[in-house]
């Protein structure tokens, strides 16, 4: 059976639905199912209310489906940190990537705890950790 990934982070420039997509196709070459925010959810440019009350029941539905996620912090985006804090209330497992080389980690020790004190550089990293983990296919 196929673990099912929630993919968390800033989605709102160039690069950084890029890295969303990249990260997405990463994960299910290595054989997960990933909910993308950047994939399901349309893209409305009048940001209408009707719309956006529907990106948020449509990614708290897949929050609640998902077996953990994977969320990047780099930027502090304040919508990740809100579904960072939803998993970690919601006791699911996160992996998070901090790849800020500025700083080791997060000057936060908040956000830091539900992180679980442990972050990671970058994807591939946090797929040695799963593999090690054995999660996986």
């Amino acid at each position: 059976m196929k673990h099912v990934i929630y993919l968390a982070g800033p989605l709102f420039t160039n690069s950084e639905q890029w890295e969303r997509t990249k990260q997405a196709k990463l994960l299910r070459e290595n054989g997960f199912e990933v909910y993308n925010p950047l994939e399901f959810n349309e893209i409305d440019k009048k940001r209408t209310l009707a719309s956006e009350k529907s990106i948020f029941n449509n990614d708290i539905q897949a929050m609640e489906k998902c077996d953990f996620a994977i969320v990047n912090l780099d930027g502090l985006d304040s919508g990740t940190l809100v579904e960072l804090g939803w998993f970690y209330a919601n006791r699911k497992k996160v992996y998070v990537i901090w790849s800020d080389f500025r700083s080791e980690r997060i000057n936060n020790l908040f956000v830091l705890g539900a992180c679980n004190w442990k972050l990671y550089r970058n994807l591939e990293e946090i797929l040695e950790e799963m593999q090690n983990e054995n999660i996986g296919e």
